[in-house]
């Protein structure tokens, strides 16, 4: 078994009810303060990186996880990602003049962007962990007195978490539906007029999150602890953990494939290869749901068995899409990675 709750079917109607009134454009961080603008994802006035390299406020503290990214295309394309030909050409085909103004599209996705509303660094730790200006001073304090945090209690502990998770830190330990979900906002494209007009691509062909996370992996703290200073290495994912987050993976392409086909407005080359991945990313949990019997998959899959695949549809798919994460969320709280041995063949690419 999936180590899963059964599937709420009244809770998911009324997602669905619910969710065919929100906007489109109903992404994980958005905020009413810059909701009105399509060029930004996280709100910029809550963001406190403030330099390009990354460095200012977390990497002071978290060294080794700094010295991680900085490696990282996350990280270096914010000196060059604007010069490559084909980010050129697509901004001849759009009619910008810049990348790191908040004029530009590029702003949602590739760079973090300060309270000035233009570009400070790259793909950054607040564009994954949520941007930090309401949980930062919260997310190290470890009681009074307490400056070590192995030595902090566990009622300090429950306390600071709740904290920075109210205060809109994305914690990988906590919510692991919510921090995956920054990256298949941007792994899928939902924007129509920079595919068809612009030639950017549809998104990443073949995303697989377990193999995403790997690349960017900086897994330094102990179990328990916040000090990055007590571990030795870069510790791999557990088998435990793949399995998670395989499954996470396939839910989000899934989720975010619907909400790319929701925003066709046309047909063409962007709502075609939407379509494609959403019967893909389909497919892909009909796998899943072969090897392992998780009941939140088996919910998605029933959902999804029962939609028109067409771009004219909006309401019908985004409401699907926000009932899907619902129940992607349900798996992540409540899913042992231990009870999903089953998918090792499907994560190994063996079937």
């Amino acid at each position: 078994m999936g180590g899963n709750r059964p599937v709420r079917t009244a809770a998911v109607a009324l997602v669905l009810a619910a969710a065919a009134s929100l906007s489109l454009a109903a992404f994980a961080q958005e905020t009413d303060d810059y909701r009105s603008t399509p060029y930004l994802r996280i709100d910029p006035e809550k963001t406190l990186v403030s330099r390009a390299d990354g460095f200012v406020p977390c990497g002071e503290c978290h060294t080794q996880e700094w010295e991680v990214w900085k490696e990282t295309k996350h990280a270096q394309g914010f000196e060059d990602m604007h010069r490559n030909p084909a980010a050129q050409d697509i901004m001849q085909q759009m009619d910008l003049r810049v990348t790191k103004r908040q004029e530009a599209l590029c702003m949602r996705c590739h760079y973090t962007v300060g309270a000035d509303h233009r570009a400070v660094t790259g793909v950054s730790c607040e564009s994954c962990h949520g941007p930090a200006r309401d949980w930062m001073d919260a997310h190290n304090r470890y009681g009074d007195g307490v400056s070590d945090p192995g030595r902090e209690s566990p009622e300090n502990r429950a306390r600071r978490i709740a904290s920075t998770e109210e205060g809109g830190m994305l914690r990988p330990s906590g919510n692991i539906y919510a921090v995956a979900a920054n990256c298949l906002e941007c792994h899928t494209v939902p924007a129509e007029e920079l595919v068809n007009r612009g030639g950017h691509s549809t998104g990443t062909t073949g995303f697989e999150l377990v193999a995403r996370i790997d690349q960017v992996r900086h897994n330094f703290l102990t179990p328990g602890s916040a000090d990055a200073s007590t571990a030795a290495a870069n510790r791999p994912l557990s088998p435990e953990r793949k399995r998670l987050l395989y499954v996470v993976g396939r839910i989000l392409d899934y989720e975010y494939s619907l909400r790319g086909l929701a925003e066709a407005g046309t047909s063409g080359r962007y709502a075609n290869s939407m379509g494609r991945r959403v019967s893909s990313a389909y497919r892909e949990l009909e796998a899943v749901a072969g090897a392992v019997e998780i009941p939140s998959v088996v919910g998605i899959l029933r959902l999804g068995a029962e939609l028109r695949l067409v771009h004219d549809n909006r309401t019908q798919l985004a409401a699907a899409a926000e009932a899907i994460r619902e129940l992607g969320r349900e798996f992540g709280d409540s899913a042992d990675g231990g009870r999903l041995v089953g998918l090792d063949p499907l994560i190994a690419g063996e079937r």
